[in-house]
């Protein structure tokens, strides 16, 4: 049996958890930016991505193989930040070194999880949004014919829907 491996980007949309989670963020405290917030993002929004799964899942090509979705957006975790915090009158409050929010979500992860406490940073939060981790997409994008959908613009337009129902 061939499989075809799937790895997408950090996926947002309404509901989604790069969404929901950074909303909650910014209400119980404020969301820093880690290490000024200059990386991409690296986000693709579930529309697109669930067409490139249809793609994957239903073309010759796609058998047995591995394609990384990423939206071709130049957006960086600062842009994305203010974006979806101004959709509740929030921004980022300060940033963090990369090497502090390591630090900070190792400590609050080992201090804070036995007790089941949600931490407020911990390393993923740090590796994911500190740190390049931008995915290639040429092969997606030649063997399937895959590409952007929703621009970036009309995706937060969307969230922002959801948002104010939610939010509001």
């Amino acid at each position: 049996m061939d499989a075809t491996v799937i790895r997408p980007a950090n996926v947002i949309g309404p509901g989604s958890v790069w969404v929901r989670d950074v909303l909650d963020s910014y209400r119980r405290l404020t969301v820093p930016l880690i290490d000024g917030g200059r990386w991409s993002a690296s986000l693709v929004y579930v529309e697109n991505l669930v067409d490139g799964i249809i793609r994957a899942g239903t073309r010759e090509a796609g058998r047995g193989q591995t394609y990384q979705f990423r939206d071709d957006w130049n957006v960086t975790w600062k842009q994305y930040l203010i974006d979806l915090g101004a959709m509740i009158g929030k921004a980022p409050g300060f940033s963090i070194p990369f090497s502090v929010a390591w630090t900070a979500g190792a400590v609050c992860e080992t201090v804070l999880t036995p007790l089941n406490i949600r931490a407020p940073i911990t390393r993923l939060a740090a590796g994911v949004m500190g740190r390049d981790n931008d995915v290639d997409t040429t092969k997606a994008r030649t063997e399937l014919g895959w590409q952007t959908i929703v621009s970036y613009p009309e995706a937060m337009r969307r969230i922002g829907v959801w948002v104010r129902e939610r939010y509001g």
